[in-house]
């Protein structure tokens, strides 16, 4: 079982999918031990000392704020929800139940075109779900079979829907979307650049980029640099603080004077105000000027896999991708990101019941989307492999990403 509280299992002619439990069946225990609690004191099995100072209308909204915590805690607890893709019987279960299932629903297996591993944005307080669901080709007809924060659990699951069902993979977790035969979801990308049998065009190496390519017969090394020391950036926020600690400063030594303040006391609190608005904001400075110069990101790519050395102003972080787990390689320029919003927020019309707008006659997009797409950053080269997706050049100009894109594939491919 994941973190999510997803899990499933596959037969020849089966693949079973439960969700419930996990971390939220954890989350869950306390609110149901306390709604029980409260229950019990509502109806007087647990006795309560001051209980004949409490008034009559207590009892009952104690029960019925028991049953809530409990129905609530219960739920996630020991709720449990089953979706079973049965190929024997050609048949999709769908069952609810508490630890065991308690009712079922079934529907036909038919009419779904692909198994789409969709991508969905988070905020603030929520990070980024990969969704797992049938597509079908009827408009609002999906069949949802998980969801995970993690890209690993959803990847297996999709990939193992989609060798039961020998439904093609539409892997749009990246803003690419990429379409995968079902007899191809867990080759690694070397081998389906094998089947391929050809090599694709790579884009035209920019006239200035900000990153350096050194190839060579064994692959290719590309490297990052660290963002420039910006001398107005970086020292407004110090000067900012120092000016700060400068003007509070001797008042604060006056007021405590006049208070007749402690001189330890006076020593400590100066002391603390000199860490705070001085000493880190200094720090800081000092570690920006060590990251220009040491920090960077250099990335060596060949037949073999894909090493990412993280260096930064102290120590470095090394990242090995073996070529065996590398499931695909996609790029996010900034019009693919557009491009992927506005499927995404297509596709949430359609669910909703409504119809995707029209494309504008002649194809011409509106003024704002260009001016809103230079706006955009570009999300870099992104490496789908088993247990995760990395990402490196991100920011880059969408011509800079494109080639180095290419130049990736082909030393992935060949070797340089």
């Amino acid at each position: 079982m994941g973190l999510s509280g997803t899990s499933w299992q596959a037969t020849s002619n089966q693949l079973v999918v439960r969700e419930g439990g996990g971390c939220l069946g954890i989350f869950g225990l306390p609110f149901f031990g306390a709604g029980v609690f409260l229950v019990l004191v509502g109806l007087g099995v647990v006795p309560m000392e001051n209980a004949a100072e409490a008034p009559s209308w207590a009892w009952p909204v104690l029960v019925a704020m028991g049953l809530a915590f409990a129905g609530v805690g219960g739920g996630l607890a020991f709720g449990r929800r089953w979706t079973t893709l049965d190929t024997g019987r050609s048949l999709v279960l769908k069952q609810w139940g508490l630890l065991v299932p308690l009712r079922t629903e079934e529907q036909r297996l038919g009419g779904y075109e692909a198994v789409l591993l969709r991508r969905r944005s988070g905020d603030s307080d929520s990070a980024d779900q990969f969704d797992v669901l049938l597509k079908s080709e009827r408009s609002g007809g999906d069949l949802p079979l998980s969801s995970s924060a993690l890209y690993g659990e959803s990847r297996e699951l999709a990939g193992a829907a989609a060798r039961l069902l020998n439904l093609p993979l539409v892997d749009g977790s990246t803003p690419l979307e990429t379409v995968i035969p079902p007899g191809q979801v867990d080759q690694p990308l070397r081998e389906r650049f094998r089947s391929e049998g050809e090599t694709r065009r790579s884009a035209a190496r920019p006239f200035r980029m900000q990153s350096q390519v050194r190839e060579s017969w064994r692959g290719v090394e590309i490297f990052f640099p660290a963002p420039g020391f910006r001398l107005r950036k970086q020292l407004l926020g110090p000067a900012l603080s120092v000016g700060a600690l400068v003007y509070i400063g001797p008042r604060l030594l006056q007021f405590f004077r006049e208070t007749g303040t402690p001189e330890a006391v006076q020593m400590a609190f100066m002391g603390f105000l000199v860490f705070l608005f001085l000493i880190l904001p200094l720090l800081g400075v000092m570690h920006a000027v060590l990251f220009s110069i040491r920090g960077g990101t250099v990335v060596t790519v060949s037949r073999e896999g894909i090493a990412i050395e993280e260096r930064k102003a102290l120590g470095r972080k090394l990242t090995h991708i073996p070529a065996a787990d590398i499931l695909g390689l996609d790029h996010g320029t900034s019009e693919s990101v557009l491009a992927s919003a506005r499927r995404e927020a297509e596709g949430r019309v359609v669910r909703s019941g409504g119809s995707p707008a029209s494309p504008r006659p002649g194809g011409r997009e509106p003024w704002w989307v260009s001016f809103a797409q230079r706006l955009i950053p570009s999300q870099g080269i992104v490496v789908k492999t088993r247990s995760d997706l990395v990402a490196f050049g991100a920011d880059l100009p969408d011509e800079e990403v494109l080639y180095l894109h290419g130049v990736v594939a082909r030393a992935l491919r060949v070797g340089g």
